[in-house]
């Protein structure tokens, strides 16, 4: 999912509780939603036990990089108040996408540094509103006998309430067919989209007088919506005649497009653990549950017999890239067959056929490394059973790094926080476990399904070693497809 998103969000029921190492003073909070939403104070409250905050904070938020929302954060800062002035407590931080598609409920650890102050409820509900079009293509209608040739169809969007939203349209047509008919536009959340249906009714246009009717739910949209929420099905519609009228039925092409299709998770919580007792509601929901990776004003492949993945800003930039000294493959690889290639390669990957075999094969212009198949996964899981040394190193994400890094040439987040792999040793644990898949440079996003990217460097490494055996390590590839 890329391009611009909307979303209403609402932000409530905020309480610390636990609180260690904080003077008899009163506390505040300041609230900030990806520098979008920020600097918002709380009034202060007296210290005890459980601390809560009575304020919702409710706001429209978009953004040009839906598909990066892991990158982006809320968070929720804790200062102490008093006559001589105080000071931050503690903060905690979740990234936007666990609570775009996790639970509405967070219990995450506020820390001044490696230091646990106390423990942050809040709820958050963040919902994605769309401007619905709906299109009615190529209908035509079958009639019983002895009704009028000449015949309306009246449809809207009916929500819960049975109220139509927005207009309801009329389409005349002599001989029972409509080519296309006029577009129904309303601004709905995927919640109401799911509680609402297509209300049709079949008009004879010699009396005025509404002969059958039919609903379609609109629930089935999102599960069917691909690309940029785009639906396009063909439909045969049954529709139940007053009295006794007969069958009708009418065959046509729904189009759909601007379908809501970003959801949060029904009950549970989130935690620094990860996700709890949570499911979906409907399927349909973007298949970003792992963190994006955000890349903005990357040059483009250098191959001009490629497409780009996005129309990025800075192709001036391809430029800088090399261009020769890259080579096929040794034979010797045992790879049998090229693979076909996909229709858009990643950043700094491009397509060549060697002269000798005629075979296809891939240049990484970053690492100057050549291969028969591109990886295809960029997101991968480690378990580590036997307790001991994992045999990797890890260093921290750099500031500001958004688009490749040094020797190696990785891709992150574009957070600061978090860890990437340095090296690994040959033959370790951990380079045993994952068949030699880690490698340097690829970014460490999770442990025990609980994201590290909001972690600095200690507290990830804490993490691990505090972890029993078994440890589910989460990596990201940043070359891969």
């Amino acid at each position: 999912m890329s391009g611009r998103a909307r979303f209403q969000v609402c932000i409530s029921g905020i309480r610390a509780e636990r609180l260690t190492g904080v003077s008899r003073k009163k506390l505040f909070l300041k609230v900030d939603f990806d520098s979008y939403f920020n600097d918002t104070t709380t009034p202060t409250a007296p210290i005890s036990d459980t601390i809560g905050w009575p304020n919702e904070f409710s706001f429209g938020y978009e953004t040009e990089h839906v598909h990066a929302l892991s990158s982006k954060t809320l968070t929720l800062k804790l200062y102490k108040s008093g006559w001589m002035g105080g000071g931050l407590i503690g903060e905690c931080t979740v990234d936007l996408l666990t609570i775009a598609t996790g639970p509405v409920e967070h219990r995450l650890m506020a820390r001044d540094g490696s230091v646990m102050r106390c423990e942050l409820h809040f709820k958050v509900t963040m919902e994605q509103q769309s401007d619905l079009e709906l299109v009615l293509q190529e209908a035509e209608l079958s009639a019983p006998s002895g009704f009028s040739p000449s015949m309306a169809l009246s449809y809207a969007i009916v929500g819960a309430s049975g109220e139509p939203l927005g207009r309801k349209h009329t389409e005349a047509a002599g001989m029972r067919e409509w080519h296309m008919t006029q577009m129904l536009k309303h601004r709905v959340t995927r919640s109401a989209l799911m509680a609402s249906q297509l209300h049709l009714e079949i008009v004879d246009m010699s009396n005025g007088r509404t002969v059958a009717q039919s609903m379609f739910p609109l629930s089935g949209l999102p599960a069917a919506a691909v690309g940029n929420g785009t639906f396009l099905d063909t439909l045969s519609l049954r529709f139940r005649g007053a009295g006794s009228s007969g069958s009708w039925e009418m065959g046509c092409t729904l189009c759909a497009k601007n379908v809501p299709v970003w959801a949060q998770m029904i009950g549970g919580f989130h935690d620094m653990a990860g996700i709890h007792n949570a499911r979906f509601a409907s399927s349909g929901i973007p298949s970003t549950r792992r963190p994006a990776i955000a890349l903005f004003d990357c040059p483009e492949p250098t191959s001009a017999a490629t497409h780009s993945r996005s129309q990025g800003s800075a192709g001036a930039l391809a430029a800088l890239l090399p261009t020769g000294g890259a080579h096929a493959p040794a034979r010797s690889s045992g790879s049998s067959g090229a693979s076909s290639a996909p229709k858009a390669l990643p950043w700094f990957w491009d397509k060549k056929t060697d002269a000798s075999s005629g075979r296809t094969y891939y240049v990484n212009h970053i690492t100057h490394t050549t291969a028969w198949t591109l990886p295809t996964e960029d997101t991968y899981h480690v378990d580590i059973v036997a307790p001991g040394p994992l045999g990797v190193s890890l260093e921290r994400c750099y500031h500001g790094m958004t688009r490749f890094a040094g020797p190696s040439g990785r891709r992150n987040s574009g957070a600061d926080t978090g860890a990437v792999v340095k090296s690994v040793e040959p033959g370790s644990a951990i380079d045993r476990a994952s068949s030699g898949r880690v490698q340097m440079g690829h970014h460490l996003i999770a442990v025990n399904g609980a994201s590290t990217l909001t972690w600095d460097l200690s507290a990830t490494c804490s993490m691990i070693q505090r972890a029993s055996r078994p440890v589910r390590l989460t990596f990201q590839d940043p070359y891969a497809v």
